[in-house]
């Protein structure tokens, strides 16, 4: 019911089915523990194209708080037609998981994602196409593809550091919406990735620093997009 909390204890936990969050779960809080070296484990031990962690599917205004989420094809997924929005994904560990950590295609508005470690997938770290999506204060690193990409109009990725992606450290693309919905990457620290920070179609990259990556620190392609105050060396 709205406003639940669901409190997981300590422990590995292997699930045999993805824990599936339908509209009727909307308002409900899945919270491990929150002392040091205390882990809520959920190991989906099924890394197939169809075995997810956490399966977006209509609730709304979900938080997923203080948990280790691993061992899927997606940590936390949400389809086109999965119509989840006001999640929020938070100081959490999402690792080892076939394709991307947290994946949430457009039509899952207002995604949050902050204070988590996202780590040591094949596809991308972090994947948002919602409309108001905030990527804020992560850690996210050794991933094939992106570390963060996120599309959608008003986009915010701030704060995060991000390292080790197969591709770029973080690309946002708002999608040519104009002055008062552009995008915004600000604050990030970037290294040692293939391309540092790519923005593009009215998304501005400011106050960013981008280091020791082995192409382009920083890029800005197609309509509107702007690079304003950042430092970029040694890539």
């Amino acid at each position: 019911d709205a406003d639940d909390v669901i409190r997981v204890d300590t422990g590995v936990y292997s699930l045999a089915t993805n824990i599936v969050l339908n509209t009727q779960d909307s308002g409900v809080t899945i919270r491990g523990p929150q002392q040091a070296t205390h882990d809520a484990v959920l190991d989906r031990g099924n890394r197939n194209s169809i075995g997810h962690v956490f399966t977006l599917a209509g609730a709304d205004n979900i938080r997923l708080d203080h948990l280790t989420i691993t061992g899927g094809y997606y940590g936390v997924y949400g389809s086109s037609t999965a119509d989840s929005n006001d999640v929020t994904v938070s100081n959490s560990h999402i690792h080892d998981n076939q394709q991307t950590g947290i994946h949430a295609e457009a039509g899952n508005d207002r995604f949050t994602v902050t204070g988590n470690v996202v780590e040591w997938h094949f596809g991308n770290g972090i994947a948002l196409a919602g409309a108001d999506s905030r990527v804020e204060g992560n850690e996210v690193w050794r991933v094939s593809g992106d570390g963060i990409s996120v599309s959608g109009v008003r986009a915010r990725v701030l704060d995060n550091v991000v390292y080790g992606s197969g591709n770029d450290g973080i690309t946002v693309n708002a999608g040519n919406v104009g002055e008062a919905d552009r995008g915004l990457v600000q604050g990030n620290r970037v290294f040692d990735n293939r391309y540092g920070i790519t923005v593009s179609n009215d998304t501005t990259a400011v106050g960013n620093e981008t280091w020791g990556n082995s192409a382009d620190g920083l890029r800005a392609y197609y309509g509107g997009s702007r690079l304003e105050d950042n430092v970029s060396w040694g890539n």
